[in-house]
């Protein structure tokens, strides 16, 4: 098959996919769904951004105005805080399972804690609804909506029998 016959094939299938009311319908689904998870990523990369900022400030001066020896304060205990990525507003990542904050103390190793995951649903293992899984899951289900509608128009039309076959000559070759 040459160059000439895909791009005519191409062009049919755009005219007929603009023309089917379903696309129209999904690519405005699509559209809400992508401007609300750019719009609420941004919100809570600012919320995380600001809170990482002051608890750190925070916790840096009660640090400097200890009463205590830097040696002491090491066994004591002292509190870090992941910052907060760009990239975490596009895809949070497992950042929401592991937490952002981990207790540093001398000879002693512990765990992340705080983790936003511990106090949601059961649901929360699909993540949560962030452009990235926008990517992984909606825009697949959106190109399976309309792939359909040429399969079966091909399957009433009788010829997509012929395309498998064409397809499976060219296999062979």
């Amino acid at each position: 098959m040459n160059t000439q016959a895909i791009l005519n094939i191409t062009k049919q299938e755009l005219k007929l996919l603009l023309r089917d009311r379903t696309f129209h319908v999904l690519a405005v689904i699509l559209i809400v769904l992508t401007g609300y998870t750019i719009i609420t990523s941004q919100q809570r990369y600012s919320q995380h951004h600001s809170a990482h900022r002051h608890l750190t400030d925070t916790v840096r001066h009660m640090f400097e105005n200890q009463k205590n020896s830097a040696h002491m304060a090491g066994h004591y205990g002292h509190i870090v805080f992941k910052p907060a990525s760009y990239l975490q507003a596009i895809d949070p990542g497992v950042s929401p399972f592991t937490g952002t904050t981990i207790r540093l103390e001398a000879h002693k190793q512990n765990e992340a804690m705080f983790s936003a995951a511990s106090g949601q649903s059961s649901l929360i293992r699909f993540g949560e609804f962030s452009f990235a899984l926008l990517l992984q899951m909606v825009f697949p289900l959106m190109i399976m909506f309309t792939c359909y509608r040429s399969i079966s128009a091909y399957r009433t039309d009788g010829t997509l029998k012929l395309v498998a076959l064409e397809a499976a000559d060219r296999n062979r070759e």
